[in-house]
């Protein structure tokens, strides 16, 4: 009967790990060591490619602080929002 309990959550972990792409909020990001040659970063603007150097180069954390959708669905608690897609805010952790 324990054996049960505990594996509802453990499969719940896993499920919600898995669905949006494998980041949660709060993960440590890190970019390919190939990043810059990626057709998606060379479409970048200028700007953003200066504001991922500095990222890098500050030498923090890089975490996970949102997940978006392409296109939203209009209830946000929805299981619809679990898209293959998803898109990733980042930001530096400065330990606060």
């Amino acid at each position: 009967m324990a054996r049960e309990k505990k594996f509802v959550p453990l499969f719940e972990e896993y499920m919600s790990r898995y669905e949006r792409g494998g980041f949660l909020v709060g993960d440590v990001f890190k970019f390919n060591d190939n990043f810059k040659s990626e057709e998606a970063y060379k479409a970048l603007g200028d700007n953003v490619k200066d504001v991922i150097d500095q990222m890098i180069d500050s030498g923090l954390h890089i975490r996970v602080t949102n997940i978006k959708n392409e296109d939203p669905t209009r209830f946000p608690g929805s299981n619809q929002n679990s898209q293959l897609e998803p898109f990733l805010e980042i930001s530096l952790d400065t330990g606060g």
